[in-house]
């Protein structure tokens, strides 16, 4: 039996997100196993609601750059004697701590990233089966150290939703089905936060004062333009969400986004960038959002994280490349059918066919007509 496991996955944001359902359902079958996640310090807040027996060791990359610095990583974790390593991530700095693991006599088990099977899929996303999810990949990681980590088959089931290698999407519980004792996904919070909180002027819903109108986070920017909703159209998006009486929560990083995102500020619409001061309470109020609307990004698998039903746009990418959102259904994805998607499986290439028409394409109504029947008004 494996008392001391070691996890490991650095980046990116988005990435790691998607380690939380999984980690969580190792910790619940493992309960004697205490369980350490090695990543970075400012991503430390995604696994504030874990069961007892995980920790985090949240460090400064920076701190441990070039060999010496790894080697020094080494050393610091090398004393609590770990009887295993589950490599999630497969880099270099990884590659090196597992290594010098392996020789001080721990188990290792490394994640297979469909590198070959990915490239394949690019330009053929209309024909190709598709991938195994990133989620069943971290699952595989866990089973093959002979730990048990069993995926629900219950959409009401409070822990990650079961994830097969022939479907690149989850099962999906509605909003009220999931329960606010559940930290993962965590509907409608684990501690009682409320939009009130963050200085939200939230205005009562009409024609009933007494109900409040439904949250709906915006999240309009991602990594990489490829996979952006161009800005105008989403701007639209936002003013009709506003009008037709729902509260929208404008979700950016600080910097050139929240600049753009001010100009958006109107009754019915804020920007929330400057009212919640750590990752954690970003989370917590993603927490209390009826839906989220969002690029394939970091906020999209946040969002699924907490709890809170998604609807996710795509344009460059293809949700067939295993990176879709926890329990996130195909009705709940946006996108278009074209042949030459996906250009690349980050979205990090230009386009050929001059400004991405697998985004510009997609007229804003559909994206309202979804977020209805998502519980927006």
């Amino acid at each position: 039996m494996i008392r001391k496991l070691l996890v490991i996955r650095f980046s990116a944001l988005g990435d790691v997100a998607m380690t939380v359902p999984v980690v969580r359902a190792l910790a619940e079958a493992n309960p004697d196993t205490h369980i350490t996640i090695l990543t970075r310090q400012r991503m430390q807040p995604l696994f504030e609601w874990m069961p007892a027996n995980v920790a985090v060791e949240g460090i400064d990359l920076g701190n441990y750059s070039g060999v010496a610095g790894l080697e020094r990583l080494y050393r610091r974790l090398h004393h609590k004697h770990y009887d295993a390593v589950a490599d999630l991530h497969d880099v270099l700095r990884s590659k090196y701590l597992r290594t010098r693991f392996r020789m001080s006599g721990a188990k290792i088990a490394v994640i297979d990233k469909g590198r070959k099977d990915k490239k394949a899929l690019i330009g053929h996303g209309l024909t190709h089966s598709p991938l195994t999810h990133t989620i069943t990949r971290y699952q595989h990681v866990f089973t093959s150290l002979g730990m048990s980590c069993p995926m629900p088959t219950s959409a009401t089931d409070a822990s990650p939703a079961s994830l097969s290698a022939s479907s690149h999407v989850g099962v999906a519980p509605s909003p009220a089905s999931l329960s606010a004792s559940s930290p993962v996904g965590i509907a409608p919070s684990p501690v009682g936060v409320s939009a009130a909180r963050f200085g939200l002027a939230v205005p009562p819903a009409s024609p009933a004062p007494s109900t409040s109108a439904p949250l709906i986070g915006v999240a309009p920017f991602a990594a990489h333009k490829g996979k952006i909703y161009p800005l105008p159209l989403m701007h639209q998006v936002v003013d009709q969400l506003a009008d037709a009486g729902n509260h929208v929560l404008l979700f950016g990083a600080k910097g050139k986004e929240t600049e753009t995102l001010k100009t958006w500020e109107r009754r019915g619409v804020e920007l929330v960038a400057d009212k919640c001061h750590s990752l954690k309470e970003e989370l917590e109020l993603m927490s209390q959002l009826t839906l989220m609307i969002s690029m394939d990004s970091s906020n999209m698998h946040m969002a699924a994280m907490m709890g809170t039903q998604t609807i996710s746009i795509w344009g460059a990418t293809h949700p067939s490349a295993g990176f879709t959102a926890w329990q996130q259904t195909h009705d709940s994805i946006i996108d278009l059918p074209m042949d030459c998607r996906p250009c690349s499986i980050y979205g990090n290439r230009p386009c050929t066919k001059g400004n991405y028409p697998c985004l510009a394409g997609i007229k804003p109504q559909t994206i309202i007509d979804k977020a209805r029947q998502y519980g927006a008004l």
